[in-house]
C-alpha cells in the first residue's frame, strides 16, 4: 500500500483536529464535574484548545495552499513545454491526439 502526501496531510489534518477535539471534550468533563474554580480553569482550557485547534487548521491550509500554487506553476510550464515541442516529436497521429488531450486536461484542472 503507498501513500501520497496529500493521504499524510489529510491524516495529520484530521490528528490535529481529532486532539483538539479531545482537548475540549476533557475540558468539558472537568467542567461538568468540577465546581467554582476548577469550571474557571476547564473553561480556560477549552478556550486554548479552540485556539490551538484554529491555528494548527490556519498553519494546515496555509501550507497546502502554498504546494497548490507551486504545483500550478509547475503544471503550467510542463504544459507549456509540451506545447512547444508536440509538433517537433516523431509520434503517430494517436499518440499526438492523446498528447495533447492529456495537456488540455492538465490546463483545464487549473
Amino acid at each position: 500500500m503507498s501513500f501520497t502526501i496529500g493521504d499524510v496531510l489529510t491524516a495529520l489534518g484530521y490528528a490535529g483536529v481529532g486532539a483538539g477535539i479531545g482537548s475540549i471534550g476533557a475540558a468539558l468533563v472537568s467542567t461538568r464535574a468540577g465546581k467554582g474554580e476548577s469550571r474557571a480553569h476547564a473553561a480556560a482550557l477549552i478556550s486554548e484548545a479552540a485556539a490551538g485547534l484554529a491555528e494548527k487548521q490556519v498553519e494546515i491550509i496555509d501550507r497546502i495552499t502554498s504546494q497548490n500554487e507551486k504545483m500550478r506553476q509547475a503544471i503550467l510550464l510542463l504544459s507549456d513545454v509540451l506545447d512547444e515541442l508536440l509538433p517537433q516529436l516523431p509520434l503517430t497521429k494517436a499518440d499526438l491526439e492523446k498528447l495533447k488531450k492529456a495537456n488540455n486536461a492538465a490546463k483545464s484542472a487549473l
